[in-house]
Parts: C-alpha cells; sequence; structure tokens
C-alpha cells in the first residue's frame, strides 16, 4: 500500500509508468496496483483523452454547521474538439461550455455564447473538473487505496480499490482528518476512475465542528462517440 505522499517521492510522470509507456495508457510491471493506484492521483485531460468517448458524472458534497453544500459535472468527452461541461450547484445546473470543432460556446444554459477561442474554456475545464483531488485535499497525506478485485467495466479491464485512512504520523493545524472510506474503481490501461464512491469526516478548527465530504464518480459509454450539435439559436445571445 503507498500513500499519496509517496508520490512526489516516486517522481511518477503522469499517465505513465512501468516499464514503458505508449503514450495511449500505461504499461505495468513490478508492483503494479500500487503504481497504477499512484498514477491515478495525477490525471490530467489528457488521460481522459486516452480514455476515449466517454460521459462521466462527478458529484461532490460538503456538510458542516454552514450546511449542505453540492457541486456536480456532467462531462460528455469526445476529443478536444467534440466535448460539453455542464456544471452544477447544490443540485441546479449553473453554467456549460460546449466544443465542436473550431467553435466554442459557453455561459449559462439559456444564454450561451460563441466565442472565437475554445482555449480559454478547455483551460477552464482543466482546472475544473477533477473533484476526487480537490474535495479530498486534506487527506491526501494520509489516503490509502487498497487493491481488492479485478472487474470488468463497459468491456474494460479495472481494478478495484478501497479507500482508507493511515494513521496520523504527527498532528496538524488545520483540517483534521478524522475517518475515510469507500471504493474506487480504476481502468486497468489509463488508472482513470471509473467509478468512485469515497466519504470522509474532518474536523475544522475554525467552525468547530465536523464536516462530512463525499465524492460519487461515474464513467458510462466508453467507446462511443457523442452526438453533439450546435446550441439552438434561442439559448444563444
Amino acid at each position: 500500500m503507498l500513500s499519496l505522499a509517496t508520490l512526489a517521492f516516486l517522481g511518477l510522470g503522469l499517465g505513465c509508468f512501468g516499464t514503458g509507456c505508449s503514450g495511449h495508457g500505461i504499461e505495468l510491471g513490478a508492483g503494479e496496483k500500487e503504481l497504477l493506484a499512484e498514477t491515478s492521483h495525477t490525471l490530467t485531460l489528457e488521460s481522459l483523452d486516452a480514455l476515449g468517448p466517454h460521459r462521466a458524472l462527478i458529484q461532490a458534497t460538503r456538510s458542516d454547521t454552514i450546511g449542505l453544500q453540492s457541486e456536480g459535472l456532467e462531462l460528455i468527452w469526445g476529443g478536444w474538439d467534440n466535448l460539453q461541461a455542464t456544471w452544477a450547484r447544490n443540485g441546479k445546473p449553473t453554467r456549460r461550455t460546449l466544443v465542436l470543432g473550431s467553435q466554442v460556446w459557453a455561459g449559462k444554459l439559456d444564454r450561451l455564447k460563441q466565442w472565437p477561442d475554445a482555449s480559454l474554456y478547455t483551460g477552464e475545464l482543466g482546472s475544473s473538473w477533477d473533484a476526487y483531488t480537490r474535495v479530498l485535499a486534506p487527506f491526501a497525506e494520509r489516503l490509502i487505496l487498497t487493491y481488492q478485485e479485478t472487474v470488468e467495466h463497459e468491456g474494460r479491464s479495472a481494478w478495484v480499490y478501497q479507500a482508507s485512512l493511515a494513521p496520523a504520523a504527527d498532528p496538524k493545524r488545520g483540517l483534521v482528518p478524522r475517518a475515510l472510506s469507500g471504493t474506487v474503481t480504476l481502468d486497468k490501461a489509463t488508472a482513470v476512475r471509473l467509478h468512485a464512491e469515497v466519504q470522509g469526516s474532518l474536523w475544522d478548527p475554525e467552525l468547530d465542528c465536523e464536516r462530512l465530504v463525499t465524492v460519487n464518480i461515474s464513467r458510462s459509454e466508453i467507446g462511443i462517440p457523442p452526438d453533439l450539435a450546435a446550441p439552438a439559436p434561442s439559448t444563444q445571445r
């Protein structure tokens, strides 16, 4: 079992490790199950592109004395020039980015505006798509993924891991992790999270309360090119 903190020491490259790399996935070697788990913490949009066309539903929640808050993302990925990302806040869709070839539309769902350059919006997607890493950041140094079994996910070989929390070495200031549990299913070829259900609790010293967090990920329609179309004129401005 390797903790996320080991990643920097290992010096693993993004989306590639072991005895070689093809550019489209991972070639596994010794300690393959542990290394695949470590690589899953370094995913980028390039990793999603290696998986190929698919649909992803990602949701994260946070609950404390302030109340329950949630964020969501539906990502329809067909490639860098064929994608749609829809963000939601507390269960309500808020904005969307749609890229078709050299054309891009972005904005509120009912007021999409066409823009000449997609790089700004794909850059925004690159910094916001990974709610798993962002929400579980306070657990990162103690997060452990332990291999459980091999499964098939929509025809792809995948490994299921149990998420847990390593004992604390030294008490630290700030958010204090108390518990973590759940499962994470990783694509064996790319380390992309195909499915995840993880929940954890932390102590928030500023609010003097316990904070509960969850992350859920589901990827489907893998290998099926999406049938995206330009938005209706009534939704453009």
